[in-house]
């Protein structure tokens, strides 16, 4: 099990390849499970994060175009 003390430290996640290894090294299935819905739940926010910004960097192209033909005063040379 892990140490009361220890519960404050993170768990490197990349030391363990198995299920097998970490159930050795202490961590219960809970804890394997939990660990495996938090990579994904990161894995989920990171596709979103780039949708948005993506979008975000396409208005703000838009944007600009709108401002300098406003300025330019609707015209192209």
């Amino acid at each position: 099990m892990i140490e009361e003390n220890d519960k404050d430290k993170p768990i490197d996640l990349t030391s363990y390849k198995t299920i097998k290894e970490a159930t050795q090294a202490g961590l219960t299935p809970t804890d394997v499970q939990t660990m495996r819905q938090f990579v994904e739940l990161g894995d989920q926010i990171g596709k979103h994060a780039r949708r948005f910004f993506v979008f975000g960097a396409l208005i703000v192209v838009i944007t600009i175009v709108a401002a300098a033909f406003i300025i330019g005063g609707w015209h192209i040379p």
